[in-house]
Order: C-alpha cells, then sequence, then structure tokens
C-alpha cells in the first residue's frame, strides 16, 4: 500500500496485523527526550560560543587535525563557521530520518510481536548516534577557536563511544527476535 504524503509527513510507521494496517507514531521515551535536550544545548553552545568569540578570534585558525588530534593546518577564521553548519544538517537530517521506522534497516526480521520495540532501540541508537556526532563537532569547535589541539585522547574516546553504542544497541535489536 503506497502512504499518503499526510502518512509520511507525521512520521507514521506502517504496521501489518493480519489483512489490517495499523497506522501508529512512535513516541519519544523519557530518555529519548533527555537524548534531544543535550544534544539541542549542545547544538546552541557550538553556536553561540562561535558569535560571542568571533571578534576577538585570530584571523588564522587550525582547520584541520591529525589522527593524535595535533594542528596540523591552520586556516582563515571563516573556516569555522563549517563545522556548525555540518552539525546542523547532520542534526535536521537524522532528527528527519528518525521519524521514518519504514525506512530504517533493522538488522533483524520484523514481526508483528517485535516490531515496535526493534524500532525503539533503532530511534534510541539515532539520537544517541546524533549527540555523540554534535558533541564531537562542538568540542572541536571550541578548540578551533582557541587554537587548541584536539588531544590525543579525543579520536579514541569518539570512536569507542560512537562503536559501542551502535554494538551494544544492534545485540539489542538482534536479541528483540530471540526473545519470542
Amino acid at each position: 500500500m503506497i502512504k499518503t504524503i499526510g502518512e509520511i509527513m507525521a512520521g507514521l510507521a506502517k504496521v501489518t496485523h493480519g489483512k489490517e494496517d495499523i497506522l501508529m507514531k512512535l513516541k519519544y521515551t523519557k530518555f529519548q527526550k533527555s537524548l534531544e535536550i543535550i544534544t539541542g544545548l549542545f547544538l546552541a553552545f557550538m553556536i553561540i560560543i562561535l558569535f560571542a568569540n568571533w571578534s576577538s578570534m585570530s584571523e588564522s585558525i587550525p582547520i584541520h587535525y591529525n589522527a593524535a588530534g595535533e594542528i596540523d593546518r591552520w586556516g582563515k577564521k571563516i573556516s569555522v563557521i563549517i563545522l556548525p553548519f555540518i552539525g546542523l544538517f547532520l542534526y535536521a537530517l537524522i532528527s528527519i530520518v528518525s521519524q521514518f521506522p519504514e525506512a530504517w534497516n533493522i538488522p533483524t526480521k520484523l514481526t508483528v510481536e517485535n516490531r515496535l520495540q526493534a524500532y525503539h532501540y533503532t530511534k534510541t541508537l539515532l539520537l544517541i548516534t546524533k549527540m555523540e556526532m554534535v558533541i564531537a563537532f562542538a568540542y572541536i569547535t571550541y578548540r578551533m577557536l582557541y587554537s587548541q589541539s584536539l588531544g590525543k585522547w579525543f579520536l579514541p574516546v569518539f570512536l569507542f563511544s560512537l562503536f559501542v553504542s551502535i554494538i551494544y544497541y544492534t545485540i539489542k535489536i538482534i536479541r528483540v527476535n530471540k526473545k519470542q
């Protein structure tokens, strides 16, 4: 059955139950709401700190870091606005994608019984990933503004947190099918 534009815009997921199609809207849990609030605060921090420090910034700022978090290229201060724009774009993109569960590639067979739980875990994973990326971009923006290195621990900590959350929720999603 083809969805109407109204159904797509409302973020409705189609669940087939027998011959009946049941439309449901995925609601945010308290944990998911807190992830969105934290992400929004870091996004706002990134933008506010950029505007608050623009006039006092050096004309030459770090625009690239190596894997050890050391500055390896300098550029004009206008370059720093790229990160907030990328952060805003990713925030918007993941926010939109999180509203369309039928488009997600879920690593387990979905049934009427396990679909809601799988969707819940997948949405939480998307929101955590969004938060981790925005926090990383806010940190990088902050360090760029003050011409500081990222520190040798930045990349390992960022990648570790990203992969741990992906692995953890992927396992939870796969186990949803085994609970039946």
